[in-house]
């Protein structure tokens, strides 16, 4: 995989992620620095946006999508529901 995206319960850095589990020191997402975790922001509720909206808004869902897999397409965008794991 060149990516790894989705939902990393609450694994703030690549750091806290390989301590859970430090096999991923060899996947290659990981290696590369390329694993995003989609708790971006939350709403009131406590809630995260992706989980609250982004079925409502699959237009912004995409754009994400474009955005952290081919920046230059859309390199004005704001990512909204995904964030980078440094």
């Amino acid at each position: 995989a060149d990516y790894w995206m989705g939902n990393l319960i609450g694994a703030r850095t690549l750091g806290v992620l390989l301590d859970r589990e430090p096999r991923l020191q060899q996947f290659g997402p990981v290696v590369r620095q390329a694993v995003f975790d989609s708790d971006k922001g939350r709403v009131p509720s406590g809630a995260y946006p992706f989980a609250n909206e982004s079925l409502g808004r699959p237009d912004v869902q995409l754009a994400d999508l474009i955005r952290t897999l081919h920046p230059e397409l859309l390199a004005e965008h704001e990512l909204a529901y995904y964030r980078e794991l440094r």
